[in-house]
């Protein structure tokens, strides 16, 4: 398994190709041999959800999976032809005839990719490469510093025979909260300060629900972007992941706006199950629910709106 900083820089010399700079060391042969070795190494899907996630259409350009139906191969390579982004809504391309060739209960995630995009129109991505490989590779040695402290209480407190659960609770709450702290201090100065409000919605709701995203965002409702996972295929998932972005996690003011539409859509009910605002830091980093850090995930929650708290 490779370590956190080696991978990122792989996807800093991947995203150097598919943005046509040079990359040392890095040809367009080695983007098939790197995403071979990631396939067999680990599970790929949280890897390109994360990372880069336009690397797989940018691959099924060349070589799409085996046993793709010749209907939906001819439907890709028209898509193509005409401009169209394979996973994400055409500039100028009518909302209807999008939600139409991209419905995600049935759009299979390997004719495209894990995710199906819409931004805003006259949004552009601003995000410097180089400075989301820097952030990923300082993000890092944050996080293993933070693995190798902890690694050190732990061996002071078997060797000591205290109560190391207690004692460790009470050294390592400072230091996770230093933590993220400077997670974000440098995702801040790296100007990586993405969010999203993330939505989880059955196979049977996911087309309506993401239906009202698309026109919402397309009229500048909602955030500059949003993002719908593709149909799993064989996978059992009962749900399928909506994320609606706000520009700064910092901006609680717009992150609540966002929030308000979404309830005024009925799409989140403030007497339901509450939804949940991460920052993009945390998922280049691979912070999710239940990680060795013991980082919270998320920043906030609906609730923390609704109730005052944020």
């Amino acid at each position: 398994m490779r370590s956190h900083r080696q991978l990122s820089r792989q996807i800093a010399g991947i995203r150097s190709i598919r943005t046509g700079r040079k990359s040392d060391g890095f040809k367009w042969s080695d983007v098939k041999a790197l995403h071979n070795i990631l396939a067999k190494s680990f599970d790929d899907d949280p890897y390109r959800a994360t990372y880069d996630p336009d690397l797989v259409p940018i691959l099924a350009r060349f070589a799409l999976p085996e046993g793709t139906h010749a209907q939906k191969q001819a439907e890709i390579v028209s898509a193509f032809s005409r401009d169209l982004p394979l996973n994400g809504r055409g500039q100028d391309e009518p909302v209807p005839k999008f939600l139409a060739r991209l419905p995600p209960s049935t759009t299979k995630d390997n004719f495209v990719s894990p995710w199906i995009y819409v931004c805003r129109p006259g949004w552009q991505d601003n995000i410097n490469e180089e400075s989301l490989a820097t952030f990923i590779m300082k993000g890092t040695g944050l996080l293993e510093g933070f693995e190798d402290t902890k690694a050190t209480l732990e061996a002071h407190y078997d060797r000591s025979g205290g109560k190391k659960e207690t004692g460790l609770a009470g050294k390592l709450g400072p230091i996770r909260r230093a933590l993220q702290k400077d997670i974000f201090a440098s995702a801040r100065e790296m100007n990586v300060l993405t969010g999203k409000w993330m939505l989880f919605v059955s196979v049977g709701r996911v087309d309506a629900v993401w239906k009202a995203v698309v026109e919402a965002t397309v009229s500048g409702e909602l955030g500059h972007a949003a993002k719908v996972s593709a149909n799993p295929g064989e996978c059992n998932r009962e749900d399928q992941a909506i994320m609606i972005y706000t520009r700064d996690y910092e901006d609680t003011d717009d992150i609540r706006r966002v929030l308000e539409k979404l309830i005024e859509l009925g799409l989140v009910k403030d007497d339901k199950r509450p939804i949940y605002y991460k920052a993009d830091a945390y998922t280049y980093l691979r912070i999710f629910a239940d990680n060795l850090y013991g980082l919270r995930a998320s920043l906030f929650s609906s609730k923390d709106f609704l109730s005052g708290k944020a």
